[in-house]
């Protein structure tokens, strides 16, 4: 494990779903209710939902995690998440795109010793 993973890495997921016209409504619920299950996670930080303003046809979630690269890919295996992935094939016209992002520099924060 590195000392940035002991020390706690900020991690930044985009998830971009393209979903079927006919399961948008689904999907924001199934959306709130995965939230109620990773809100209580260790090293869960906050998550947004956003719809791409010029085609509502695409959702981008935004969540913020701390921890180890294990960490997360621990919560990513709890049943919840299963039952989510299950539901979630059927809710889009093409595969999502997941962007995998650890923070390198945030400006006004200073670096720890």
């Amino acid at each position: 494990m590195s000392s940035d993973e002991e020390n706690g890495q900020l991690w930044t997921f985009l998830v971009v779903l393209p979903v079927r016209t006919e399961h948008r409504e689904k999907l924001w619920q199934m959306l709130l209710d995965l939230h109620e299950h990773i809100r209580g996670e260790p090293g869960f930080l906050n998550s947004e939902f956003y719809e791409d303003a010029a085609d509502p046809a695409l959702i981008v979630l935004r969540e913020h995690w701390q921890g180890s690269l294990e960490d997360l890919q621990a919560q990513q295996r709890r049943p919840y998440r299963a039952q989510y992935e299950q539901a979630l094939a059927a809710a889009l016209y093409a595969p999502r795109r997941i962007i995998m992002l650890k923070n390198v520099i945030t400006p006004g924060r200073q670096a720890e010793a």
